[in-house]
């Protein structure tokens, strides 16, 4: 990583700071490359926790009301 850093200062720095761009997309390319996920529980339960029983209730409230929430 201090490489990439420092290899990036010197680039910018000799072209004036015209590779600032090509720097960002560098280090953040890094950055997704190297990302990960560490879970602690198995990932069904991960994915699991929005499934709850959800009634319909609000959305005909919003449409009683005329009230129009998009997600």
């Amino acid at each position: 990583m201090a490489w990439l850093y420092l290899s990036s200062a010197a680039a910018i720095f000799l072209s004036l700071g015209l590779l600032i761009p090509w720097a960002s997309i560098r280090i953040t390319r890094y950055r997704f490359e190297n990302l990960s996920l560490h879970l602690k529980d198995d990932m069904e339960s991960f994915l699991g926790w929005g499934n709850a029983n959800v009634g319909a209730a609000g959305e005909e409230i919003g449409d009683m009301f005329g009230i129009d929430i998009g997600l």
